[in-house]
């Protein structure tokens, strides 16, 4: 683990390395910086796991730095964790510091080497948890942009095939001499039809598992009226039908 230690006092920088160095010697590697400038060079130069920083700096403050750090604009993830330090054990220090950018928070005067330990590891993984988000969020991202182009793709071909199916079911309804076979194939040709139009209606709706059985009975009438011919002056079609909402193995069993 990098960390770099932004403070300009000496003694205090020496404490926190002997602090951290008490059980993880081996496993830390420490960095020093006395004012902000230089601690930013030092993160730019390589970035850190997480950056000790001093909330009173002599050329910025610890916010300035933060800010500076974050980038402009602002990264969505901080590529390092900041655990604040200050000597001035007040809460709105501590609410300004958060709000800023910083994941944890420690007063100097209560500073100790479990404390110290504490705060690093839960800044580190408070970071290390928002970037495992980030990417299970940029997955999720993909996996619906893939699954609504084959959704969109799934839709244009069942919509082709079943229009291709209703007419010829049309065609063979015209040639055939028998009425009632002829009958038969004209009320597949209805059923098909309803079926294509329940299938554009969950697909323009967004929800493919419910099914508004009002809008699709007015579906149907509307198509049944067009298909036979009927005009407004010879026949009127007046529905009343509250919203419906069914799941869609009940609306289409």
């Amino acid at each position: 683990m990098r960390v770099i230690m932004v403070d300009d006092s000496a003694a205090d920088r020496r404490l926190y390395r002997e602090l951290l160095a008490e059980d993880r010697a081996d496993q830390v590697e420490f960095v020093e910086a006395e004012s902000g400038t230089h601690g930013l060079d030092l993160c730019r130069d390589q970035v850190p796991d997480c950056v000790l920083l001093d909330y009173k700096l002599p050329d910025m403050t610890g916010l300035e730095f933060l800010a500076r750090l974050a980038g402009d604009p602002p990264a969505e993830i901080p590529d390092s964790a900041v655990v604040m330090l200050t000597g001035l054990a007040s809460e709105g220090v501590a609410l300004k510091a958060l709000r800023g950018g910083a994941q944890d928070y420690l007063a100097k005067d209560m500073v100790t080497a479990g404390s110290l330990r504490m705060a690093i590891d839960k800044a580190t993984h408070k970071v290390s948890l928002l970037r495992d988000l980030r990417a299970e969020r940029d997955r999720l991202a993909r996996a619906l942009a893939e699954k609504s182009v084959l959704l969109e793709e799934v839709h244009h071909r069942v919509k082709n095939n079943m229009q291709v199916i209703v007419s010829l079911l049309r065609l063979q309804a015209k040639a055939y001499p028998d009425e009632r076979l002829a009958l038969t194939l004209r009320e597949t040709q209805n059923r098909i039809e309803s079926m294509a139009q329940m299938h554009e209606q969950l697909y323009q709706a967004g929800d493919l598992g419910v099914v508004d059985l009002a809008r699709h009975a007015a579906l149907i009438a509307g198509s049944l009226m067009q298909t036979y011919g009927f005009t407004e002056s010879r026949v009127a079609l007046r529905l009343e039908m509250d919203t419906l909402p069914l799941p869609v193995d009940q609306a289409i069993p």
